[in-house]
């Protein structure tokens, strides 16, 4: 599934749950994060759920994933 493909209201919500944690200081961001970051806010995103459980949801397993080590 790629952007182009979402409809205009998904695609926005996709960009917006991604850029709030490719923004975070704890997101480790580079090319392969970046992509897999959006690979996972696409697996969670459908049309019907709230965006803030989305959000919660893709935040909680975004920080697991790609939390920059101390």
């Amino acid at each position: 599934m790629l952007l182009r493909d979402l409809d205009p209201v998904t695609a926005r919500r996709v960009l917006h749950i991604y850029d709030g944690i490719a923004q975070a200081s704890w997101f480790n961001r580079n090319r392969a994060t970046e992509w897999e970051l959006l690979k996972l806010v696409l697996r969670h995103v459908v049309q019907d759920q709230d965006e803030e459980y989305i959000q919660k949801l893709c935040t909680r397993e975004a920080f697991e994933r790609f939390c920059r080590s101390a």
